[in-house]
């Protein structure tokens, strides 16, 4: 064999179990284990300790905690602050390119500005977007708990505020439009479930309110005018003259006109409109006198639904009259007409009509056998009168007149 080779091997042979106990030392293995062994030793020392004089105790609020029980505690709490560190550590995500933290990080609280995801209790991703000083604020958007959309648009303070898109919780849009701290508030546009535009105009608080337009299904343009409450202003449409009524409601309608009246339906809005004939009238013009609003309840000055008749004595300023009255012919009309009039009284009424053209009627008669209900108020210089079928029950509509010059006079003396 070749000398060098065997002095090669001679030496490699004498120095080589010093590199391997070397590389064992350093190892991770070993590193660890003596780590574990040297806290394992210490710790059985430190419980091992019994407390035999005041020395071998801390006084905590007044409290005599042996030595061994304060350092174990102590521990304890050091390791848990550990993990919870470690857990409330961001996580980069690969798809999104950003970290994703717990809602209740605590690394989340000091950022200065930063685009991030945060997770919900549960686990699932509840936001992404900008975050600046440890609150939502920028552009971002916020999901249900199984990941559809719920809002997308601008954020400040940790609320909806600015311009923004809220969805239902299938996923489809509900309102495109201005925010304020979570609330629709400005212009906005809001839509049905099925996709529809429902809504455009001004919002306060979530409820329409100011100009606006409603839509049917079909996209087309039905109504538009004043708004509060999320209801119609009904009295807007007194005083109006007959052809300024088309700039209000662009649905298509019938018109039924008698001697001295012309009654105008409105369906896509639940409304009659009820005028005097100019002929008939001082100043010669065709003029709405009276508004049916064709439902059983009333939206109050609070935006607050009232359907009873005894709590409608609350909310009006004086009751002029209750009791049974017979129907004239515009009341027999708008009755027939009520989704939530009762059938016995609808069945009791007969009206006789003339057409005149495709879309106008002449009301040359009619029959209302039973009486009906009312209760009638006044109140800011209108007449309110609500219709039941018997005392005591729900109304099923309701109409608004203005109260004549005179009649104000009165009540004011």
């Amino acid at each position: 064999m070749n000398p060098i080779i065997m002095v090669y091997r001679a030496v490699l042979s004498k120095i080589m179990p010093f590199f391997n106990r070397i590389r064992i030392w350093f190892s991770w293995t070993y590193l660890s284990n003596k780590l574990n062994m040297s806290i394992r030793t210490q710790t059985t020392k430190i419980f091992k300790v019994r407390a035999k004089d005041k020395d071998d105790y801390y006084t905590i609020f007044g409290w005599m905690v042996a030595k061994p029980l304060a350092i174990a505690v102590s521990i304890a709490v050091v390791v848990l602050c550990c993990a919870y560190i470690v857990a409330m550590i961001p996580a980069k995500s690969a798809q999104k390119g950003y970290k994703m933290y717990k809602y209740n990080s605590l690394a989340l609280k000091y950022i200065s500005s930063e685009r991030v995801g945060i997770l919900g209790k549960s686990g699932y991703v509840a936001y992404e977007g900008d975050v600046k000083d440890g609150v939502i604020e920028g552009s971002g958007k916020l999901f249900f708990k199984d990941g559809t959309l719920c809002y997308a648009g601008e954020f400040q303070k940790n609320a909806y505020n600015g311009k923004g898109k809220r969805y239902y919780r299938g996923g489809e849009l509900w309102y495109d439009g201005d925010f304020k701290d979570n609330e629709f508030d400005g212009e906005g546009t809001l839509y049905r479930q099925d996709g529809s535009k429902l809504y455009s105009g001004n919002f306060v608080n979530s409820m329409k309110d100011g100009e606006g337009s409603l839509f049917d299904t079909a996209g087309n343009e039905i109504f538009h005018g004043g708004f509060s409450k999320d209801t119609i202003v009904y009295k807007q449409l007194l005083g109006k003259a007959s052809d300024e009524i088309n700039e209000y409601y662009k649905a298509k309608s019938d018109l039924y006109t008698t001697e001295n009246l012309f009654m105008k339906p409105m369906e896509g809005i639940n409304v009659l409109c009820r005028g005097r004939i100019g002929d008939n009238t001082l100043d010669g013009k065709s003029e709405v006198d009276g508004v049916y609003v064709l439902n059983n309840f009333f939206i109050d000055s609070s935006g607050n639904s009232v359907s009873e008749t005894e709590k409608l004595k609350n909310k009006f300023k004086k009751l002029v009259y209750q009791g049974y009255t017979e129907l004239m012919e515009d009341d027999a009309l708008a009755v027939t007409m009520a989704r939530f009039a009762d059938e016995e009284i609808k069945d009791s009424i007969k009206i006789e009509k003339t057409s005149i053209l495709e879309d106008a009627a002449s009301i040359t008669g009619y029959k209302a056998e039973l009486p009906v209900y009312v209760h009638v108020f006044h109140d800011n210089g209108c007449s309110y009168t609500f219709y039941s079928q018997e005392s005591g029950k729900g109304f099923f509509m309701y109409l608004i007149q203005p109260i004549s010059g005179e009649a104000e006079e009165k009540e004011a003396e």
